[in-house]
């Protein structure tokens, strides 16, 4: 039931990771080339424009950077796209009626149509995540000067990046979902999941500039925060179930 529904969206968001890994591994094979052929070669501080390799160097930096983009900004669009549409979809074309005019409970429905998704995006997720790690890795062994590898921001890609990333991309999906049965429309669902998503990560911003430690216990917080953002959209859906 859960995959003829969204089917489509699964499909579609998959197509996307896959294209965007694959240009991934078409920059690391560029880069792969590109260190070797500057293995026989030191620069002394950064390397002039006007060396063979430097031209290559940099089309290839901007485009693995290019790409990260499209990591950095998957969460949100899971927020929007995945969780805003999940419950308010329902709710819209009063499909919901007859889901649980059945024998499954808005509880069971929810929980289990977030469970298969929230599946589905983390194997997509882990995609992502070893594909950007193993770009900026690469990008790294080719970068002669601090300018190079600024284009990467570098607490993106640090040992904490890969927890931070899933914690985004769980609390985008379950803000969602709760976005979308408090206010049960689509077309009011985005744009409240979009301001309510932006407004947390500005928090988060905040606190890692005040507080050191808090990005080390980032995704633990955004994880309970989406526990409780599921929870409160089972009770939303248990109580106006008509």
């Amino acid at each position: 039931m859960t995959w003829r529904q969204h089917r489509w969206l699964i499909v579609g968001t998959t197509v996307a990771v896959a294209v965007t890994t694959g240009q991934f591994l078409r920059g690391i094979s560029g880069l792969r080339a590109l260190a070797a052929r500057m293995a026989g070669r030191v620069c002394a501080g950064a390397c002039s424009s006007g060396d063979s390799w430097s031209e290559d160097r940099s089309v290839l930096l901007n485009t693995v950077g290019q790409l990260h983009l499209f990591v950095q900004v998957f969460p949100v669009l899971v927020a929007l796209t995945w969780g805003g549409s999940l419950v308010s979809r329902e709710y819209e074309g009063r499909t919901h009626v007859l889901a649980w005019s059945q024998d499954v409970s808005p509880t069971r429905w929810l929980l289990a149509k977030v469970g298969y998704l929230g599946g589905v995006l983390v194997v997509l997720g882990i995609v992502l995540v070893a594909a950007d790690d193993a770009a900026y890795r690469q990008a790294l062994a080719v970068s002669t000067s601090g300018d190079d590898i600024n284009r990467f921001p570098r607490e993106i890609f640090d040992a904490l990046s890969a927890p931070v990333f899933f914690g985004q991309l769980v609390f985008g999906f379950a803000l969602g979902v709760a976005v979308g049965a408090l206010v049960r429309q689509v077309g009011l669902t985005i744009p409240c999941t979009l301001f309510s998503y932006l407004a947390v990560m500005l928090l988060c911003q905040v606190a890692e500039q005040q507080l050191p430690l808090f990005r080390s216990i980032e995704c633990e917080i955004l994880v309970g925060v989406a526990a409780l953002l599921i929870f409160l959209a089972e009770r939303r859906v248990r109580v106006r179930r008509m």
